[in-house]
C-alpha cells in the first residue's frame, strides 16, 4: 500500500457511512481522557493506518460507534456547565456522519432541496428550543437527543445556535457570543480546492464540477466547494441550481454576512419576498451594525403589509446611527413615530420620539414637540409633557416657598405661577394649560389662557374647544360652560358636537331646562345623533314629559331613512317607555323591529314552512340560507342594520313574551304567527335553552291564525318527544279535526306499532278508522282499551257507537244482536257516566240512529229537563240544548206533528 493509498482521504472513503475519522478520533480522546485507553504517541499517529489495514471488522466498528455515543454522553454529562464549548465540539464531531450521509445524498440525486430546506428549518426551531433549555440549567443530555438528529446541525457545525428569522433580537449583542472557528481543510483537499478554482478560472467548467463533487464526498461540511460550484452554475445560467448550493454553502460557513446578503439578492430576483427576509436576518446577526441589510429588510417588511416589524427595524437602525448623523436619526425618528401613531401603537411612537429628544436636542422643532405632547396627553401622561416643555421650551414653575423651579413629583399645589417665554407658540401653551388642568393646576390657568383671549375664537376654536374638553374631562363643568357658550355663539364653531358638550356641561350642573333645549338644538342639526337623543329623552322623562321623550327617541331609521343603522340600546329605551304609557300598537312595532335584529329574515310561505318542519335549530338555518341563494337577490327587500348593543339575552326573551302576550290579547293571530315563527330562528334564544318554548309558542300561534298545516309539523314533534302527555294528545287531536289532511294515520299507524300499549294513540286510530268506515278495525282498536280501563265510560261509548254504525250498514248479517250490543255498551257508558244532559243527548242519538224515534224521544225530554252542566260566563258552549230540541223537531216532522216541532224551534232554536 502506498502513502497516497494510506492517507486521510482514503481512511475517510473506507469508513463513510460507517464510523468517521472525527468520531474515532473523539473517542480515543474521550478514552484517554478516562484512563480507559493508553496510546503512545506513534500509535496514535498510526491509528488511522490500523483501521485501514483492517484490524477494525464491519460489526466490531458498530460496536465502537454504540460505545462512542454512550462514551460522549457519559463524558459531557461528568463535565461542568462551564465547559460549553467543549461539550458543543464534541457534540458537532458525533453528528458528522450524519451530515456526511445525508450531503451525499443530496450531491447523488437520492434527497432534493426542498427536503434539505425544510430540514434546515426544522433544525432552527429545534436549536432554539435546545438553547432555551440550556440557558435555563439543562445538562447537554437534554438536547442531545434533539441536535443528534438535525442535519442543520451538521452543516451548521461552527455556527452558535440561532432561533428562527422571526425571533431574531435586532438588541442582541453579538459581540458577547463565543464564535468556534470553522474547520480547514486538509491539506490534500485544499490543493484539490485550488485545482477545481483554477479550471473554473480557465473555463473548464466539468472539470472543476468534479472536483468540488469529489472535496464534498470527503469533507461534506467545509463550505469553499459549495461557493464555487454556486459561482460555476451561475456563469453556466443554472440559477436555480447556483441559489442552492450558495445557500448550503452559507449555512456552511454562517458568519459570512456578505454571501447572506447575496443569497437575499438572488431571493428578491426570483421573487420569494420572504426568503429573503430570512437571509438579511442571518446577515444582520453577524454584522448587525451593518445598516444596509437592516434597511433592505425593512423595506421588504413593508411590502408584505408587516408594518410592525418594519417599524422594529427602524428602531434597530436608530441604534446603529452615528452621533454625527444626528440629522438622518431626527428625521427617521420622526418618521417612525408616524408610522406608530398610524397604526395605534403610541405608545412605542411616544418612546421613540422621547429617545429622539433626549439625544438630539438641539435639532428639535417646535412642530415635534407639539407632536410629542399630543401623544403624551393622549396617553395621559400629563407630568412627562410638562417636563417635555421645561426641558426644550423654557416653561418654569415658580414655587411659593422658595420662589425657585421646583419639581412635579410633590404636585402642583406649592406652585405660585408658571413663566412662559413668550416666543412659546399659542398652540402649545394651550397644551400646557390642558396639562396643568388634569394635574389639579386649575390656579395656574387663568393667567396662561389670558393671551388665548386676545385670539379671534373663530380662528382660534379649537384651542378653545382643548381647553373645555379638558374641564370637562377633570370633571370642572362650570368652567367649561363660559368656554362653549363662546364657542356655540360664534359662526365658524356653531356645530351640533360643540351644542352637545355644551349640553352635557349644562346637564352637570342641573341647569335641566337649559340643557333641554340645547338637546333640542343638537338633534335639530344632527338628528341621526343618539347620544343627544337618549340624553333629551332622560331629560324629558325627569320632568314628567314622557310622550315627549317617546318621539325624541324616534330614530331616523323610523322617519324613513333606511340606510341609516338602528341604535337598539335607543330603541330598547323606547319600548319600554311605550309599555309604561300602554300604547300597544306603537309597542308592538317597535318590539318587533328590536327582535328582528336576532331573528332570520323570513318572508316567504316556503321559507315558514321550512322552519315548521326542521325541529333543529341548525337545520332551519341551513335550509334558509338554501332558499335565500336560490331567489334571486333583487327580489329581496333590504334588511334594517343594526348597530352593537348591550341588551342581555334576558331582557331580549322578555321583550318577546310581552310582544307574544299582547298580539294574542289584540287579536293580531296573522302577526302572532310571523313573530313566533321568526323566534325560532333566533340564536341567542337557541343558546338560552329556549328551543321547547319557542316551539310551543309558534305551534300556539299557528293554532290561532288557524293554520294546521304548520301547526302540525310543530304538534307533530312535540308529542313525539313528549309521547305519555296526554294534554298534547288533546292539541294533536285539536290540529287533526281542523286539519283536512288524512297523513296523521299513517304517523299514528307507525308511532303505534313502536307504543303498542298507548291509549291514547289506541283511541286515535279507532276514530280514523270509524271515520273511513272500516268499524270492525276500530272494533279492534277499541276492545284492548276496554281490556286494561275496564271502568272507563268514554270507551265504552265509543264501543257502542261503534255497534251502531255497524247496525246501520245495509248488508249487516245479524242486525238484531248487532243492535242488542251496541244498547249494551251505552247503557253501560250511560251507568258509568251518570245522568246527565251529555249521556242522555248521546243515548237520545243513538237510538235516533238506530230508527228507535220513541225511545229517542224518551232520553231527548230528559236530557232538555237536565240543568246546565256547567254554569259560567261561556256555558252555551256545554249547552247541548239546541242540538236535542233540533233533533226533536226533526222526529216531530218526519211524523206529522208541525206543531210540536214548531213549538220547540221557536223555544230553543230561535235568537
Amino acid at each position: 500500500m502506498d502513502d497516497n493509498e494510506a492517507g486521510p482521504s482514503n481512511i475517510f472513503r473506507s469508513l463513510l457511512g460507517e464510523i468517521s475519522e472525527e468520531q474515532w478520533e473523539t473517542y480515543k480522546e474521550i478514552k484517554r481522557e478516562q484512563s480507559n485507553l493508553v496510546l503512545s504517541d506513534s500509535e496514535y499517529d498510526s491509528s488511522d493506518n490500523e483501521a485501514n489495514d483492517g484490524n477494525v471488522s464491519p460489526w466490531h466498528q458498530s460496536d465502537i460507534e454504540m460505545e462512542l455515543d454512550e462514551a460522549i454522553i457519559e463524558n459531557k454529562l461528568d463535565k461542568n456547565e462551564g465547559d460549553s464549548d467543549e461539550c458543543d465540539e464534541n457534540e458537532t464531531q458525533s453528528t458528522r456522519k450524519i451530515a456526511s450521509e445525508l450531503t451525499v445524498k443530496y450531491i447523488n440525486g437520492e434527497m432534493t432541496f426542498s427536503e434539505i430546506t425544510d430540514i434546515l428549518q426544522k433544525s432552527e426551531e429545534r436549536d432554539s428550543v435546545a438553547e432555551n433549555e440550556k440557558n435555563c440549567g439543562s445538562q447537554f443530555c437534554n438536547n442531545h437527543s434533539i441536535n443528534i438528529m438535525c442535519f442543520a446541525f451538521c452543516l451548521l457545525e461552527n455556527e452558535p445556535k440561532q432561533s428562527k428569522e422571526t425571533d431574531l433580537d435586532l438588541d442582541d449583542d453579538l459581540t458577547h457570543k463565543k464564535r468556534r472557528r470553522r474547520k480547514k481543510l486538509p491539506k490534500d483537499l485544499e490543493g484539490l480546492m485550488g485545482a477545481a478554482n483554477l479550471a473554473y478560472a480557465r473555463g473548464f467548467h466539468d472539470d472543476a464540477i468534479k472536483m468540488c463533487m469529489e472535496i464534498i464526498k470527503f469533507e461534506p461540511s467545509a463550505p469553499e466547494p459549495f461557493q464555487t460550484l454556486s459561482m460555476l452554475y451561475e456563469d453556466m445560467g443554472d440559477m436555480e441550481k447556483s441559489f442552492q448550493f450558495s445557500l448550503i454553502g452559507a449555512y456552511l460557513n454562517p458568519s459570512d454576512s456578505d454571501e447572506w446578503n447575496k443569497l437575499a439578492e438572488m431571493a428578491l430576483e426570483q421573487g420569494k419576498i420572504k426568503d429573503a427576509i430570512t437571509y438579511y436576518s442571518h446577515a444582520i446577526k453577524y454584522d448587525p451594525e451593518n445598516i444596509h441589510y437592516l434597511w433592505e429588510r425593512c423595506k421588504l417588511y413593508e411590502q408584505l403589509g408587516e408594518r410592525k416589524k418594519a417599524l422594529i427595524g427602524y428602531e434597530a437602525i436608530l441604534k446603529q446611527l452615528k452621533p454625527e448623523q444626528e440629522q438622518q436619526y431626527v428625521q427617521l425618528s420622526r418618521e417612525t413615530t408616524k408610522q406608530y401613531h398610524e397604526i395605534g401603537d403610541v405608545s412605542s411612537a411616544i418612546h421613540v420620539m422621547e429617545q429622539a429628544f433626549n439625544k438630539c436636542s438641539s435639532l428639535i422643532t417646535s412642530e415635534d414637540v407639539n407632536f410629542l405632547l399630543e401623544l403624551q396627553i393622549s396617553q395621559q401622561k400629563y407630568l412627562d409633557a410638562i417636563n417635555i416643555l421645561r426641558n426644550h421650551c423654557g416653561v418654569s414653575l415658580i414655587s411659593k416657598t422658595t420662589n425657585k423651579e421646583v419639581s412635579l413629583e410633590d404636585g402642583l399645589q406649592d406652585v405660585e405661577y408658571c413663566n412662559v417665554p413668550d416666543v412659546l407658540p399659542i398652540d402649545l401653551q394651550i397644551k400646557l394649560v390642558v396639562c396643568l388642568i388634569h394635574t389639579k393646576g386649575l390656579h395656574l390657568v387663568p393667567a396662561l389662557t389670558e393671551p388665548l383671549k386676545q385670539e379671534n375664537p373663530e380662528e382660534v376654536g379649537d384651542l378653545y374647544l382643548d381647553i373645555a374638553e379638558a374641564y370637562m374631562q377633570a370633571k370642572e363643568y362650570a368652567h367649561a360652560i363660559p368656554i362653549l357658550s363662546l364657542l356655540v355663539n360664534s359662526q365658524n364653531y356653531n356645530m351640533a358636537a360643540v351644542w352637545l358638550r355644551y349640553g352635557e356641561c349644562l346637564n352637570a350642573v342641573n341647569e335641566k331646562e337649559k340643557a333641554t333645549e340645547v338637546y333640542k338644538k343638537v338633534v335639530e342639526m344632527a338628528p341621526c345623533h343618539i347620544g343627544a337623543r337618549f340624553s333629551l329623552s332622560n331629560l324629558l322623562k325627569q320632568s314628567g314629559k314622557t310622550q315627549e321623550a317617546i318621539i325624541a327617541l324616534k330614530q331616523c331609521y323610523e322617519e324613513g331613512q333606511k340606510d341609516v343603522a338602528i341604535d337598539l340600546q335607543l330603541l330598547m329605551e323606547r319600548c319600554n317607555l311605550l309599555y309604561l304609557q300602554k300604547s300597544w300598537k306603537e309597542y308592538i312595532e317597535c318590539g318587533m323591529l328590536v327582535l328582528s335584529s336576532h331573528f332570520f329574515p323570513v318572508h316567504k310561505p316556503s321559507e315558514y314552512f321550512a322552519i315548521a318542519f326542521n325541529q333543529s335549530h341548525k337545520r332551519r338555518i341551513e335550509c334558509l340560507k338554501e332558499i335565500r341563494q336560490a331567489e334571486d337577490s333583487s327580489e329581496i327587500p333590504p334588511e334594517p342594520k343594526f348597530t352593537e348593543s348591550k341588551i342581555t339575552p334576558e331582557e331580549m326573551w322578555e321583550l318577546y313574551l310581552n310582544v307574544w302576550q299582547k298580539l294574542y290579547e289584540l287579536g293580531k293571530y296573522k302577526e302572532l304567527q310571523e313573530c313566533a315563527m321568526k323566534a325560532c330562528t333566533s340564536s341567542i334564544f337557541f343558546k338560552m335553552n329556549k328551543s321547547k318554548e319557542t316551539d310551543f309558542l309558534a305551534f300556539l300561534a299557528c293554532y290561532y291564525n288557524r293554520c294546521p298545516k304548520y301547526a302540525y309539523c310543530f304538534i307533530k314533534d312535540l308529542v313525539t318527544k313528549h309521547i305519555n302527555n296526554n294534554k298534547l294528545w288533546n292539541l294533536y287531536s285539536q290540529i287533526v279535526i281542523m286539519n283536512k289532511d288524512t297523513r296523521h294515520n299513517r304517523f299514528c299507524l307507525r308511532l303505534l306499532w313502536k307504543n303498542q300499549d298507548h291509549v291514547p294513540l289506541q283511541f286515535l286510530n279507532g276514530h280514523s278508522a270509524m271515520i273511513a268506515g272500516t268499524y270492525k278495525h276500530a272494533l279492534g282498536e277499541y276492545m284492548p282499551i276496554l281490556k286494561t280501563t275496564p271502568e272507563d265510560p268514554y270507551v265504552m261509548f265509543c264501543i257502542g257507537l261503534t255497534f251502531v254504525h255497524l247496525a246501520c250498514q245495509k248488508f249487516a248479517e245479524k242486525r238484531h244482536s248487532l243492535v242488542i250490543q251496541s244498547c249494551a255498551f251505552l247503557m253501560r257508558y250511560y251507568e258509568l257516566r251518570g245522568e246527565c244532559q251529555e249521556s242522555l243527548y248521546n243515548l237520545g242519538r243513538a237510538m235516533h240512529q238506530l230508527g228507535l224515534n220513541s225511545v229517542a224521544l224518551h232520553f231527548y225530554k230528559k236530557a232538555l229537563a237536565c240543568p246546565l252542566p256547567i254554569s259560567s260566563d261561556n256555558q252555551d258552549i256545554f249547552d247541548l240544548r239546541h242540538e236535542i230540541a233540533y233533533n226533536m223537531c226533526l222526529i216531530y216532522q218526519a211524523s206529522g206533528a208541525t206543531a210540536l216541532a214548531q213549538m220547540y224551534l221557536r223555544r230553543y232554536c230561535i235568537i
